[in-house]
């Protein structure tokens, strides 16, 4: 096992990536939301990285991965999203706030 990640629980599923300290209660959770188009797997080095590494003692880090959906942005192509938005629906909110 890497000695950086030996007290550390990794959970990897198609929905969803949690990091925490393995025998210790987490004092803190943290819940990332990823970009467009960005998959969980895309952050797994990221967060295992020896600078963020460290902060693991502490934080229960939750990284859940957006459901596949048309992009309207896109062109309608499929992708990770949280959510589309169409042009008028920018406009809409900008102007009324709906």
């Amino acid at each position: 096992m890497d000695p950086v990640t030996a007290n550390i629980s990794i959970q990897l599923t198609r929905t969803y990536l949690t990091l925490a300290p393995l025998n210790k209660t987490p004092k803190y959770s943290l819940i990332f939301l990823h970009g467009i188009e960005m998959s969980i797997q895309k952050f797994f080095s990221v967060f295992l990285s020896s600078s963020i590494i460290g902060l693991l003692q502490d934080f229960k880090i939750h990284i859940p991965q957006a459901p596949i959906r048309p992009i309207a942005m896109r062109g309608g192509v499929e992708g990770f999203s949280w959510y589309s938005l169409t042009p008028e629906s920018v406009i809409s909110f900008m102007f009324y706030g709906d």
